[in-house]
């Protein structure tokens, strides 16, 4: 299990957990990412800035910045 951070672009994982406060959980839900889904990072912008993922099992597109990625913890998919 590592954070979403040390994905690579392109590659897969699953959502085991969301270690973060009630505002961390309620932020990734109303975007619908929620522990189970398998998420792809599309792109990790440099110099610190958001990473862009898709959500593959509900289909959602967004960008997250880095201290909530830190704090989602996935199981990377081949």
């Amino acid at each position: 299990m590592t954070s979403l951070l040390t994905l690579k672009p392109n590659q897969k994982g699953r959502i085991i957990a969301i270690r973060g406060g009630r505002g961390v959980h309620t932020k990734l839900y109303s975007l619908g990412i929620q522990p189970g889904d398998v998420v792809r990072v599309v792109m990790a912008s440099p110099w610190g800035g958001p990473l862009y993922i898709h959500d593959e099992t509900t289909g959602v597109r967004v960008a997250i910045n880095r201290g909530i990625a830190s704090k989602i913890m996935v199981e990377a998919l081949p």
